[in-house]
């Protein structure tokens, strides 16, 4: 059985055995590329499920974060670069200074990534605008992480990044499309 994995901006083959079981909790399906990512990602902005715009959201003078996915978690395609323009120009229209805006690698657990790999996820245009508002989270940097106290259902501690809880607003570009949030 030939298996295609991610692997950097493409994928490798791997073979493994017939007998093979492939295990997921979600059934995967192939979705046709979308002709224009960038107005689609748009449309999406203006017409959010449930919630207000981004823009009714905050006003000038605000300040936000936007959080990213690292590169663990596969995307198809330049989905965080993409989305995070279309989430600046939602901010601008409201009045929102680029200034105010920090963008965060919601790397967990795992390394902090180079300058060429955020490049490479975010494209070098966004990394040079932004360069020290450029971040990657450091969960073992104890000055960086807020406690928010414990969940009332199950008593979980809840712990966030001090940009997460200082920010008047916070916006999370997930590029797992399939399993949604898939945080710890």
């Amino acid at each position: 059985m030939k298996v295609h994995l991610p692997y950097g901006k493409t994928t490798i083959e791997a073979e493994l055995p017939e007998n093979t079981r492939l295990l997921s909790s979600v059934e995967h399906t192939r979705l046709p590329p979308l002709p224009d990512l960038d107005g689609a990602v748009r449309a999406a902005l203006a017409a959010p499920r449930g919630l207000p715009r981004i823009g009714a959201l905050v006003r000038p003078g605000a300040t936000v974060t936007i959080a990213f996915d690292d590169h663990t978690t596969g995307s198809f395609g330049p989905i965080r670069e993409v989305a995070i323009r279309a989430v600046l120009d939602e901010l601008d229209a409201a009045g929102v200074r680029r200034g105010d805006v920090t963008l965060i690698c919601a790397n967990a657990l795992h390394r902090m990534l180079r300058p060429a790999e955020l490049a490479r996820l975010l494209g070098a245009g966004l990394v040079a605008e932004f360069g020290d508002r450029l971040l990657c989270h450091d969960a073992e940097d104890r000055e960086q992480i807020v406690d928010l106290g414990l969940t009332p259902a199950h008593g979980h501690p809840v712990e966030v990044h001090r940009l997460v809880a200082d920010s008047d607003l916070t916006v999370y570009v997930n590029t797992n499309y399939i399993r949604g949030f898939t945080g710890g």
